[in-house]
């Protein structure tokens, strides 16, 4: 940068603020050599080079000073602060400068007493700073500040700002902006710079930013101005502008340090590259020794910044511990140093030299109190308990003051707590308190701090040593059986490392820690997201693959775990010595029946250091899970006694570890293999109360009570001795769930209401209790409980909430609104952003009870949208707050299902596609990769026939999730829509071919293959889904499609079984059932009704069964009713008609079918309907007016049956009126769409026999024939007669015999065409 600038007293000031007194020096020197010897270059000059370390030149350019008047108060005040510092103190000399100081105090001119208040700003002196700067402000009311005024006021604006109390510089707004907020000042560098300062420690960013482009438009050379916006940038989390500014600095600057550091910074937090972080440490350095050389204080603090950025990786600490060695040069007897070194030793995993380097700090100033933390906390890593708890017990003795609020000092006492004394509880009080006290020094002290000294404060390293000992409790593989409430420490340790990752979301050990903790607890879609997450930002980061290994080996996922354990291999040939690695090999080898080759790998395991003989390197738990595998896998070899050694030798080597349990586990579940049922229970019942592994050992015997023994006594028993040993809160609610799994909700109340006095606070306690006491179907009881927990818990929203469901569920719709106090008005508490998380579920539930209630649609949009309004703010905060990227991605899904209930609302309430589309299209800005929204709206353009839109987004949704079975589905349903039916049934293949349980894509392939004819096909598609799942006999799918299948091949009764066996699913129910009743109403499948009823019992009797059909198919559809089940509703009023002849009933069925008329007058189902009244009415001429209407009309694959129909209707009145090319026109239709229509090869064959084209006519009956796959005795009769009249007799006898051999008394056919035919080949 270069000097002869107006404002190089606002760029001098900025490097000595950074402690950049190298810079400052040599930005002076530059000036000197430019203006000459003003007092304000040299005064500055000199300060520079003693701030820096060069007290002997300050000193001496200083007593150069004190002859000038306009210097000679800060030369003075100078002086006394170096001398001050020196090792040896000359005291004659510091007390002659303070008496001449006092002379000269009184007498310096204004300009010697601001350069003095800025010297003491810079020094930390704010209240000589304030005292100085305080003489020359103007009085109150001028009207125009001098120069020296105008100084005088950005100094005192400063000190402010710097000296900020309780609460900050916020609460001391107006005096700040008193100082700084004259016009006068608005061109002034150092009063904007100022400004930005105070609104960014205020965390009112957008004025910051203001104020610095203020400052770069009004001094386009001034790079402080655009670094000070690159951390303003930081703060707001928008790190891609942050490295704009620092690239507009490099590209002049290539080595400006401040925005190298900017950039290693951004890259350290936001992303996990190793090299690129290493490439841009080393420039970082690089510049700092040309530029800063002697600066040991800016060494230590940007070593210490990156060490605690590092995730404790080796190269990353090389460079820090190297710039701390360069410090340590420049000031040998630094305790500060020192102690910072031991710190960063210690994350390399030095302790030796961590322990020497706190002992040198130590010896250098007793009164450091890190380097004694530091030393201690060495001896609790290295195993040295004993002298660790004297340590800090003396320590807490001499250092009574510094006890409270020393989150270090509590750290080590909840180590000792566990690690010494085995006190869970214990520990776990001491990290709680620990947490509070770090993150209140973090963020607590009113102090403004920049981005990188609060990430220093933040120390994400210790906060990951704080999860750590919260999460080390967690299982190390989920258990199906364990408790759905995760245990208190596995919920603090993940709130920990949210709060790291929103820090520092590119810190991979963050990711992978709360990937382990969420796989331990059994949530493994969230493991798996979280784990991907860290394999994003660092590909070959092997811990992330072997994770992802573990996840996919208890998904039985066995291929994707072994794709990622040959990617671990790959990045990192070394894992093969990790015992985590042989162990999740050999799972994945037994789980796929390698038995032999997964022995092999644990052989291999047990030959690494560190398992058979214990070592720092591999932890106690991994040890143990070599040793169970390794029996499991001989017990499934059947070398148990092979495997029962194994157990004695891991009993032995564990006994008293946390790991005994595991052990103790496998050695009962050898005896469960064995059917020694007893002996496992005995095994468990040795564990000691006051063993820690007691609790896990009676949950484990408990389950084998249960699924054993079937004995839910003992089971329970498990769990009340679990509470009589220890009453806690969890035990409790152990036992209360214990309670609800063998469906005893009473006894599960009791045992939640116990749970609840213990802890009264917790409310999810209270919403347990009101869950079981709904599970028992007494709802009044459950609705007064409610009731009166909130009166004594009325902010309790989760009980609340749950009334509100009840209220709901039991249609009282206006106590649940009631229940939920919704006042739009209410202004949100934006302080605490739960408030408006809540207020956010409380929108949506009553949106959800608007819906239900059907009595106010506006209502449920006007609720959706104000949901939408806050959560969109909540979102907004969330991007610059302190939640980790599970809790984002958590909001983001709300806002996405908000805008999604809102575009239902516009769909199907509103009838607003286009506002639904945008709708849609919101909530997937929202949530880009939300595959529900992405599937809704390519469902959507379906239906709006926007096939290209549709298929587009189908295609999007596929690259988010290759295996989505809809997806695929509806991609098939566009060709099918487009008439490309070989492509669409190849679609539906592909689907079944992955999921041969899919029955969706198998009913969908059932229709196809009748349309196109090929219905042979469809068995070896429905044997292949009965093969692939053991119980698919039992799933109401399966039955529905050979339900669908039988009706399809006119086996009517087959298709009615399988119906009959589907009818009371609630999925495929209402399917089954309205097939049922269509079969029931029309067994033959005519395609018009006959108006005269024959008076037969059966045609009855199914018409009866029919109603009692639509009674339950009714009690099983919403209301309102669809219109689909309200033309089914009205074909059963005409089959009642058919049979009683009861005129009002047809009238009804007309009216009814009117009515949907004038809904949709398009709607064809119900022209379809209207017709078929009409010939009942005996109006032939209105029904085939009607018919006509709809061969007009444009066909619709939805509507193929309805539409084949149609056709067929109407080529029979055509038939009757000998219009023959219009009926074979019609038919010809029918046969384009459906192949396997075989009425329409009939109505052809009947206008060829009409025409007496018997030959024509006899091969149109032979399709209609192989349509009805031979059971159809008119269609039979008719191909025997025409074959008779083409002269085919004998293929006239077969037919007749197949007729006859299923319908042996029906009618002529014997004496109309067999005899005829037998007589005519008779010679």
């Amino acid at each position: 940068m270069s000097s002869g600038r107006q404002d190089y007293k606002a760029l001098i000031n900025w490097y000595v603020r950074n402690g950049l007194y190298r810079h400052a020096y040599d930005e002076c020197s530059r000036l000197q050599a430019k203006r000459g010897a003003e007092s304000h270059i040299l005064f500055w000059k000199a300060v520079s080079a003693g701030l820096g370390g060069s007290s002997a030149e300050a000193i001496r350019d200083l007593h150069d000073l004190r002859p000038k008047r306009d210097a000679e108060l800060p030369a003075l005040m100078a002086l006394m602060h170096f001398h001050e510092k020196q090792q040896q103190i000359d005291h004659d000399e510091v007390d002659a400068l303070r008496t001449s100081l006092n002379l000269c105090e009184d007498s310096a001119n204004d300009a010697a007493v601001v350069m003095a208040a800025t010297f003491c700003l810079h020094i930390g002196d704010f209240d000589s700073a304030r005292r100085f700067s305080s003489r020359v402000l103007p009085d109150a009311g001028a009207n125009h500040l001098t120069p020296v005024q105008m100084q005088a006021s950005v100094v005192a604006g400063w000190v402010e700002i710097m000296s900020a109390g309780e609460g900050g510089p916020g609460a001391n707004g107006n005096t700040i902006m008193a100082y700084l907020g004259d016009s006068s000042l608005d061109r002034d560098l150092e009063a904007i710079m100022a400004r930005a300062r105070f609104h960014e420690a205020c965390k009112n960013y957008d004025a910051s930013l203001d104020q610095l482009n203020q400052a770069i438009a009004l001094q386009s050379w001034y790079v402080p101005a655009l670094l000070e916006k690159a951390k303003v940038m930081m703060s707001t989390k928008d790190w891609d502008q942050a490295l704009d500014m620092t690239s507009r600095v490099l590209n002049t600057e290539h080595d400006n340090l401040f925005a190298l550091r900017i950039v290693a910074f951004c890259t350290a937090t936001r992303q996990s590259s190793p090299t690129e972080l290493d490439d841009q440490l080393m420039r970082l350095i690089r510049s700092m020794d040309k530029y800063e050389p002697g600066n040991g204080l800016l060494y230590c603090n940007t070593a210490k910044l990156f060490a605690r950025l590092s995730g404790r990786k080796q190269d990353v600490l090389r460079h820090t511990t190297g710039l701390l060695e360069k410090a340590l040069r420049l000031e040998q007897d630094s305790s500060v140093f020192h102690t910072e070194m031991g710190y960063q030793q210690t994350l390399m995993g030095n302790l030796q030299a961590a322990m020497d380097s706190y002992q040198r700090g130590s010896q250098l100033d007793d009164t450091n109190v890190m380097a004694l933390h530091g030393m201690i906390h060495c001896q609790i890593l290295m195993g040295d308990y004993d002298d660790a708890e004297q340590q800090l017990e003396f320590f807490k003795a001499i250092h009574d003051d510094d006890g409270p609020g020393s989150p270090m000092m509590t750290f080590l006492d909840g180590l000792l707590a566990w690690r010494k004394n085995v006190d869970a509880n214990r520990q776990s009080e001491l990290l709680d308190v620990t947490l509070s006290e770090h993150l209140n020094q973090a963020f607590g002290l009113s102090k403004p701090m920049t981005v990188e000294e609060q990430m220093t404060m933040f120390n994400p390293e210790f906060m990951l040593e704080i999860a750590k000992e919260f999460l080390q409790h967690t299982p190390s593989n989920p258990d199906k059986n364990a408790s759905s409430t995760p245990p208190p420490g596995v919920v603090k340790g993940l709130d920990v490392l949210n709060k790291v990752v929103s820090m520092v979301p590119g810190l991979v050990e963050a990711h992978l820690m709360t990937a382990k903790a969420n796989f331990g607890i059994n949530q493994l879609e969230v493991a798996q997201r979280t784990v991907n997450r860290c394999l994003e930002l660092d590909p070959s980061y092997s811990d992330g693959h072997l994770l992802l290994a573990q996840i996919a080996l208890t998904q039985q996922n066995h291929r994707l775990a072994n794709q990622s354990l040959e990617q671990a291999l790959s990045y990192n040939f070394q894992i093969r010595s990790s015992p985590i690695y042989h162990l999740v090999r050999a799972q994945v080898l037994s789980e796929q029946g390698d038995s032999d080759l997964a022995l092999a790998q644990l052989e291999e395991a047990m030959e690494l250091p560190g398992i058979r003989v214990s070592s720092e390197s591999v932890s106690v738990v991994q040890r143990a899970d070599i040793f169970v595998e390794m029996a499991n896998v001989l017990g499934k070899l059947s070398r148990v006694s092979e495997a029962q050694a194994i157990v004695a030798e891991a009993r032995s080597l564990f006994k008293g570890t946390t790991a005994e349990v595991k052990v103790i586990v496998a050695d009962s579940e050898l005896a469960i293999r064995r059917n020694d049922f007893d002996s496992a229970i005995k095994m468990l019942n040795k564990v000691p109360q006051d063993s820690p592994a007691y609790g896990q050992a009676q949950m484990v015997k408990a389950n084998i009570f249960l699924t054993h023994r079937h004995d839910k006594r003992a089971y329970t028993k498990c769990y009340r001795d679990l509470v009589e040993m220890d009453p806690s809160p969890r035990s409790c609610v152990l036992l209360g769930e214990a309670y609800m799994r063998i469906q005893a909700p009473e006894a599960a109340v009791e045992a939640f209401h116990n749970a609840l006095k213990l802890d009264p606070g917790d409310t999810a306690l209270a919403a347990k209790i009101g869950r079981a006491l709904v599970s028992t179907h007494d709802y009044r009881k459950a609705i007064d409980y409610y009731m009166a927990a909130l009166k004594s818990m009325p902010e309790n929203m989760e009980l609340r909430f749950d009334l509100a469901k009840l209220l709901a569920k039991l249609r009282k719709f206006e106590q649940a609104i009631k229940c939920l106090r919704v006042d739009p008005d209410d202004q949100i508490d934006w302080s605490d952003l739960g408030n408006a998380i809540q207020r956010v579920s409380t929108l949506s539930l009553l949106a959800e009870i608007h819906k239900d209630s059907r009595e106010n649609p506006e209502a449920e949009r006007d609720t959706l949208m104000l949901a939408k309004s806050v959560q969109v703010k909540v979102l907004d905060r969330m991007r610059t707050g302190l939640e980790g990227p599970e809790m984002l991605e958590k909001q983001k899904t709300i806002l996405a299902t908000i805008c999604r209930k809102l575009a239902i609302y516009q769909e199907t309430i509103a009838k607003d596609d286009g506002a639904a589309v945008q709708a849609y299209k919101e909530a997937l800005r929202a949530h880009a990769t939300n595959e529900t929204c992405m599937l809704a709206l390519c469902k959507l353009h379906y239906r709006r026939d926007d096939y290209a839109a549709c298929r587009q987004q189908c295609e999007v949704l596929c690259r988010v999730n290759k295996d989505n079975e809809d997806a695929a589905i509806l991609i098939a349903d566009l060709e099918f829509a487009q008439g490309n039916d070989e492509e669409a049934m190849s679609e539906y293949m592909k689907v079944l071919k992955r999921k041969p349980n899919n029955y969706n894509a198998l009913k969908k392939l059932i229709v196809l293959l009748k349309r196109s004819g090929k219905l042979t096909d469809a068995p070896k598609y429905l044997k292949l889904a009965e093969r692939n799942n053991a119980r698919a006999f039992s799933h109401a799918g399966l039955h529905f499609c050979k339900g669908l299948y039988h009706r399809s091949s006119d086996d009517i009764h087959e298709a009615v079984k399988h119906f009959n066996l589907g009818r009371r699913d609630g999925e495929w129910g209402r399917e089954c059932l309205t097939n049922m009743v269509e079969v029931y109403l029309n067994p033959d499948n005519d395609n018009t009704w006959d108006a005269e009823s024959d008076g037969n019992t059966g045609q009855a009797e199914a018409v009866k069964i029919a109603g009692k059909l639509m009674d339950e198919l009714e009690a099983m559809t919403p209301t309102p009713h669809p219109v689909g089940f309200r033309v089914l509703q009205t074909y059963s009023l005409l089959g009642e008609y058919k049979i009683s002849g009861n005129k009002e009933q047809l009238d009804r069925a007309e009216q009814q079918f009117i009515e949907m008329l004038e809904e949709d007058r398009e709607f064809v189902p119900a022209m379809l309907g209207l017709s078929n009244v009409f010939m009942f009415e005996k109006a032939q001429n209105k029904a085939r007016n009607m018919l006509k209407r709809i061969a007009k009309m444009q066909h619709s694959q939805d509507l193929c049956d309805e539409f084949e129909s149609a056709y067929l209707n109407l080529a029979d009145i055509y038939i009757l009126r000998s219009k023959y090319d219009l009926a074979l026109d019609l038919c010809r239709r029918c046969l384009q769409f459906n192949k396997s229509c075989g009425k329409a090869w009939e109505y052809m064959g009947v206008v060829m026999e009409r025409e007496q084209a018997y030959k024509d006519a006899a091969e149109y009956y032979e399709q209609a024939w192989k349509c009805a796959h031979e059971t159809s005795a008119p269609v039979g009769y008719r191909l025997a007669f025409n074959y008779l009249k083409a002269k085919r007799y004998v293929e006239a006898i077969d037919v007749c015999h197949r007729v006859l051999r299923q319908f042996p008394d029906y009618p002529k056919i014997n004496s109309d065409i067999l005899e005829k035919a037998y007589s005519m080949i008779r010679p």
